[in-house]
């Protein structure tokens, strides 16, 4: 843990952009090394343009406040944590644009109350892995047809 913290703090990540975490999100070696090293913090903008919605929604849901937002770019990377997270969002995006036919209706569907869902966006459930999954298995039961 120590020489992850220390490597972190000895480089900066390149920027990524949404597109490149959605290509990302379907190759899961390639994923784990990325997640390890992690994102550039601006990679947060470029969810929060992806969905839609005001960056300070997507710090909610990867557990980053403003301040830690601002180490984060002094430091040059997200945590491993913190990039699982976003990698996470990417790959909910692009199976929710799979499923509804298209990025438009995914944003309208991530971002909007889910009665399925106890009435709270998917976005809020993808803050953690459980969350995620659930909304994962609401979106394969509309693929296929099965009533959630």
């Amino acid at each position: 843990m120590t020489l992850a913290i220390s490597k972190r703090a000895t480089r900066k990540s390149k920027p990524v952009t949404f597109e490149s975490l959605r290509l990302l999100s379907k190759n899961m070696a390639a994923a784990v090394q990325t997640i390890d090293d992690g994102f550039h913090p601006d990679v947060l903008g470029e969810v929060a343009n992806a969905y839609a919605v005001p960056q300070h929604l997507v710090q909610g849901v990867v557990k980053v406040s403003a301040g830690t937002l601002d180490r984060r770019r002094k430091a040059g990377a997200l945590t491993d944590t913190e990039s699982d997270t976003v990698l996470r969002l990417a790959g909910l995006f692009d199976y929710a644009a799979t499923v509804l036919g298209g990025d438009e209706q995914a944003q309208r569907w991530l971002t909007k109350k889910q009665y399925v869902l106890g009435d709270v966006t998917p976005l809020e459930l993808a803050k953690t892995s459980v969350g995620s999954d659930y909304v994962r298995s609401v979106l394969n039961g509309i693929e296929y047809g099965l009533s959630s």
